[in-house]
């Protein structure tokens, strides 16, 4: 079994809820401490990996959303988060962004408004 394998069959089922570890491993006919071995050797653990790729696909959807007409709720419901507010803790610990906001992420706009406060009224900084 690869480990590329199993990432293909969980991108493949994203959008279900009920995706977890267990039916990983039983779709695989492994055992779940196998699957979890698998992804040790990227450093990362299934669950997150999971969590991870709904949450690049709620990302790229939310980006194109207004055209589509969705509501944030109901992007992260597509991608198979149970709830908005599990989305909205994922994405907050771990992408770092706001659906509403750009996308620059927080640290870089502190960075940017720092460096802004910092040159007002300095010629050269402009």
């Amino acid at each position: 079994m690869s480990l590329l394998r199993v990432q293909a069959y969980i991108d493949q089922h994203l959008t279900d809820p009920d995706l977890t570890p267990d039916a990983i491993a039983r779709a695989h006919h492994i055992s779940v401490r196998y699957l979890h071995k698998l992804f040790e050797l990227e450093d990362i653990t299934v669950s997150r990996w999971i969590q991870q790729r709904r949450l690049e696909q709620c990302r790229r959807d939310l980006a194109r959303r207004h055209a589509a007409g969705l509501t944030i709720a109901a992007i992260a419901h597509r991608w198979g988060f149970i709830s908005a507010s599990h989305f909205s803790r994922g994405r907050q610990r771990r992408m770092g962004w706001m659906p509403g906001s750009s996308s620059v992420q927080p640290s870089k706009k502190r960075a940017i408004s720092s460096r802004a406060r910092a040159c007002t009224g300095v010629p050269a900084c402009r």
